[in-house]
């Protein structure tokens, strides 16, 4: 599955240029993409996942983009909950499950490393 999220991440970043990166246009771009069989909480996973590589391709943290939102992240892909999935990221770095890949996520999405394990 991370080939196909890395697949869609760059055709996207590809076709959106640098200067042009915005949330919401990063989110269209990513929403368009096949979803096969998911439930919405791996949707939403696979959507974050998608568009932190849009991110990465292009060297941009989320909170560089202009119409980013520090209280609305996590619900603009898709989860329920704006607190749970940020907890839960931090909790799993603070018990050594999945270390770099989450530490990876939250960087990307504009959190700080104080905000990492507190």
């Amino acid at each position: 599955m991370q080939d196909a999220h890395s697949h869609f991440a760059t055709r996207i970043a590809k076709a959106i240029p640098r200067q042009d990166l915005t949330f919401a246009r990063i989110l269209e771009h990513v929403s368009a993409t096949p979803f096969y069989r998911l439930g919405l909480a791996t949707r939403a996973r696979q959507t974050m996942d998608r568009f932190i590589g849009v991110l990465e391709f292009h060297g941009v943290r989320a909170s560089s983009l202009i119409d980013y939102e520090p209280g609305r992240i996590f619900r603009k892909f898709g989860f329920h909950w704006e607190e749970k999935p940020g907890l839960k990221l931090k909790s799993d770095i603070r018990q050594g499950h999945d270390v770099r890949a989450n530490i990876r996520r939250l960087y990307w999405l504009g959190f700080e490393p104080d905000e990492w394990t507190g």
